[in-house]
């Protein structure tokens, strides 16, 4: 069998503030076959693009470049020779306001790369002759020009900046839904029951991914296991990542299979975030989910159990959306830090006003000896402390 190397795409865009560029971009980045491309991404160094860097943790490398105008002739030179460097075959230019990605378009056809892209993911506010006339040369550079809508591509064929053979549709509107998993790979987290529920899930949604956010002891195991199931596609590991909590609006809700919890924590982010939290009926779990109010609740260690209510949210994602909104509200109300730190703070004084009482009275406390073991037992010898940093 003949082995195909993969192919080098770099994911570029000049926007200094990408949100739904970046989104686009990242969707993109996750959900492309890891076997079939190398990805880069290119992108200005601003605090706005941030976010777009952590949303694409399949990329190989991420360059932080502004390249938007004669301006940043030295930037252009850098573009063109990291291009050529990393033998980039496929160039996808992101475009926000149509005067944007005119530079990479150059960059990428200087540096020779054999396919170039565009997507415009606005209408034409070009209104300059001059400007129009230059884009349309530039545009003569590029492959495809993809309009995410047909009314884009109506503005770009009216403006006459690309034409009806170059200009193609690939709507924005029908993404892989992500199924997010936030957590320690420990057995405690039930990743393994989400695992064998895959399949089922994927038979009836073969659109569906899941992303896993989170390492630990099991991770090895559970990826060779998603590679016996066959799954290994559809189940992203993202690792360890610093910030989770950004990754949660680009969840349709969120997956937590645990067989036992206090109170979990990532239930309530992701509630808090106004996503409906699939869970298993377990200590700790059920406090923080109500079933078919904020989400749905199935048997512990059933991963057909699970796969049903993962199922029944893909299946009627306007009922995830409001069974989301349930849970944002529910999280202000019940389980908000103000709450918490009053409730604690509250706590702290009853008992400060209760041991000052006592002590009026000539109470004391009884704090058993050191070393205590049990009741009628004498006392073992103090430990030994040693000091930590």
């Amino acid at each position: 069998m003949s082995y195909e190397p993969p192919v080098t795409i770099a994911f570029f865009t000049d926007s200094l503030e990408p949100s739904g560029v970046g989104e686009v971009i990242s969707l993109l980045s996750q959900t492309l076959p890891a076997s079939r491309y190398r990805q880069l991404l290119i992108c200005p160094d601003t605090p706005a693009a941030n976010l777009l860097v952590e949303h694409c943790p399949r990329a190989a490398a991420v360059y932080r470049l502004t390249v938007r105008d004669d301006g940043h002739v030295a930037e252009l030179a850098e573009l063109v020779a990291l291009l050529q460097r990393d033998g980039v075959q496929v160039f996808h230019n992101h475009i926000g306001a149509t005067w944007e990605g005119d530079w990479g378009t150059l960059a990428a056809r200087m540096a020779g790369v054999p396919v170039v892209v565009t997507t415009e993911h606005l209408p034409c506010v070009i209104e300059r002759p001059s400007e129009r006339w230059f884009k349309r040369r530039v545009n003569r550079l590029t492959d495809r020009v993809i309009a995410v809508s047909d009314s884009v591509r109506r503005t770009l064929l009216r403006a006459e900046i690309t034409t009806p053979e170059q200009a193609i549709t690939i709507q924005n509107d029908t993404p892989s839904p992500l199924i997010g998993t936030i957590g320690r790979m420990t057995e405690q987290k039930g990743h393994v029951y989400l695992l064998r529920a895959v399949p089922a899930v994927v038979a009836r949604h073969p659109e569906a991914r899941f992303v896993w956010i989170g390492d630990g002891a099991e991770r090895s195991a559970l990826q060779s296991e998603a590679g016996r199931l066959g799954v290994q596609e559809q189940v992203w590991f993202m690792g360890w990542q610093r910030a989770a909590w950004q990754w949660l609006p680009l969840f349709a809700f969120t997956v937590l299979p645990s067989i036992f919890e206090g109170l979990p924590l990532a239930a309530l982010e992701s509630m808090a975030a106004g996503r409906a939290v699939v869970g298993a009926r377990v200590c700790g779990t059920m406090d923080a989910i109500r079933h078919g109010d904020t989400g749905l609740l199935s048997e512990p260690r059933d991963p057909d159990a699970l796969a049903a209510a993962i199922n029944r949210l893909l299946d009627h994602p306007e009922e995830s959306s409001r069974m989301g909104e349930r849970a944002r509200r529910r999280v202000e109300a019940e389980f908000s830090v103000r709450r918490m730190t009053r409730e604690h703070d509250e706590l702290y004084q009853r008992l400060l006003a209760h041991a000052a009482r006592s002590a009026r009275h000539g109470a004391r406390v009884r704090v058993p000896a050191a070393g205590y073991q049990a009741a009628g037992r004498a006392p073992t010898a103090a430990p030994t402390l040693t000091p930590t940093r």
